[in-house]
């Protein structure tokens, strides 16, 4: 009878310290800056770095709701940060990255993104062969990994030549031009629809 009541405290002892396993509830929308409204069918990639790695390993892979929302479950499991990223065909991808001591456990963790979707224009240059002419970009997306790089440039001889640069959707893009020896800095600048790409035409 004895041994069988320290068998029983024993087991008791053993569940009631069995380490707790730690989850994180992560709950977030899309907004879609260009349009102004919720994005849905967005995908929304959890990854996460394990201690010690220094590599980011996809865990869950979600869409988007008609609202613009999502949601992971996430175990603790030796995970040293997690990072989500948005992303659909036409809009730019975002991205955030949070400790995992920052993460509540008590609490679910709202995350907002705003994105915006993607347009081109393409800067038409065209002239006899003879030319050289100056540009640098006024107006418009920049600092950006898919942007052009900011700056004057210079191309000589022009013939036909079209330099393609990504823009904000429904926004202006806009450059000073200069035909070198004939004039001043001209400005230039057009509207670029979301999702196509516009021309905007110099001729020399």
């Amino acid at each position: 009878m004895y041994r069988a009541l320290l068998l029983c405290l024993g087991l008791f002892l053993l569940i009631g310290c069995k380490k707790k396993t730690i989850t994180y509830k992560i709950v977030g929308s899309v907004y879609d800056q260009t349009f102004s409204n919720n994005l849905s069918g967005a995908t929304v990639e959890l990854k996460v770095t394990y201690a010690g790695t220094g590599n980011l390993v996809t865990k869950e892979t979600v869409s988007t709701g008609g609202d613009g929302s999502f949601s992971f479950e996430l175990k603790r499991d030796k995970i040293e940060s997690v990072t989500i990223v948005v992303s659909k065909s036409g809009y730019f991808q975002q991205s955030q990255t949070y400790n995992m001591d920052d993460l509540s456990v008590e609490d679910d963790n709202a995350i907002t993104f705003q994105t915006k979707a993607k347009a081109w224009v393409a800067l038409h240059f065209t002239g006899d062969g003879t030319k050289t002419v100056k540009y640098f970009r006024s107006e418009g997306l920049s600092n950006c990994a898919e942007c052009c790089p900011s700056g004057e440039y210079t191309l000589t001889n022009v013939t036909d030549q079209n330099i393609v640069c990504i823009n904000n959707g429904n926004t202006n893009y806009g450059i000073y031009y200069m035909i070198v020896g004939e004039t001043g800095y001209l400005p230039l600048s057009i509207a670029t629809p979301a999702f196509d790409t516009t021309e905007l035409a110099i001729p020399l």
